[in-house]
């Protein structure tokens, strides 16, 4: 598995927590929700990946950014959400056979409200390799 193929790895961590599993009854989408998904959801997004590191073997090393986004009808509920997603991924080492997040740090976050949803937008940056 290569960098660009990241999002299988948040989702895993995503759907991993078993408080956030409970509250999201497995409403984890890669870019978009569907059409009428009903409240919380969480959408990842793989935002760039680029080469960071080419050694001597050939070994690449990327660095990648990518986006959270908490999705409630109920603003304290968005906010808690987005701290536990923060907690699960901010400054940990992220493992599966094929590909290793580390070094994850939250660069930016932001809150927006669109009709009836809070929305909380988490910005990370990690090295893949």
């Amino acid at each position: 598995m290569t960098s660009i193929q990241i999002g299988k790895l948040i989702y895993a961590t995503l759907n991993s927590d078993a408080s956030l599993a409970e509250t999201l009854d497995s409403k984890i989408y890669p870019i978009v929700a569907p059409a009428n998904t009903t409240f919380p959801f969480i959408v990842y997004t793989r935002v760039n990946a680029y080469v960071e590191n080419l050694t001597k073997d050939g070994w690449l090393n990327d660095n990648v950014s990518f986006q959270i986004t908490v999705v409630s009808d109920n603003y304290i509920q968005s906010v808690e959400m987005a701290d536990a997603v923060r907690e699960l991924f901010e400054n940990c080492r992220i493992s599966s056979e094929e590909l290793t997040m580390e070094n994850i740090r939250m660069t930016s976050c932001s809150e927006a409200f669109n009709e009836d949803e809070y929305i909380q937008n988490l910005n990370f940056t990690c090295e893949a390799n």
